[in-house]
């Protein structure tokens, strides 16, 4: 995030979530708000993408996200841009079904790829299924009212 004084820049991280010594889950320039893509992984001790369908998943993307916003004391009302990546776009539909009940009849800007060819949908060693969408976001923050 480019911005000219870097006091203006802070970083947020639900307290569900460890330090990363990578990246941070959220950063502040100035009132925007810019999150990194999150997926349906449940956070916690036993911890891992146990949904096997995207609109499942999507449900824990959603949830991951929003404890972000959470943090930043902000709402999906104040985000403004999504990226979304979908393992396969054949699903773009049934993602679609649930992100329009948390992002409503004005839906923020996005932009939806398929990143990569389809992965294999089986569970690992651990019952853990691969990750079939990620969703990043851009929230603004609103002027305090004078």
């Amino acid at each position: 995030m480019a911005v000219r004084d870097i006091k203006l820049r802070k970083a947020v991280r639900p307290k569900n979530m460890p330090p990363s010594p990578t990246a941070s889950p959220c950063v502040f320039a100035g009132d925007t708000l810019y999150c990194s893509a999150k997926d349906g992984f449940i956070p916690g001790a036993h911890g891992g993408v146990y949904a096997t369908t995207t609109p499942h998943q999507l449900r824990q993307t959603v949830r991951n996200q929003l404890d972000n916003l959470e943090e930043a004391e902000m709402n999906f009302g104040q985000v403004v841009s999504t990226n979304v990546y979908l393992d396969d776009l054949s699903d773009q539909k049934s993602f679609d079904d649930v992100y329009a009940q948390y992002f409503g009849p004005m839906p923020p800007a996005r932009t939806t790829v398929q990143q990569i060819s389809p992965t294999e949908r089986k569970p690992d060693k651990d019952d853990h299924f691969p990750g079939l969408e990620q969703v990043s976001l851009i929230a603004v923050r609103k002027p305090a009212s004078h």
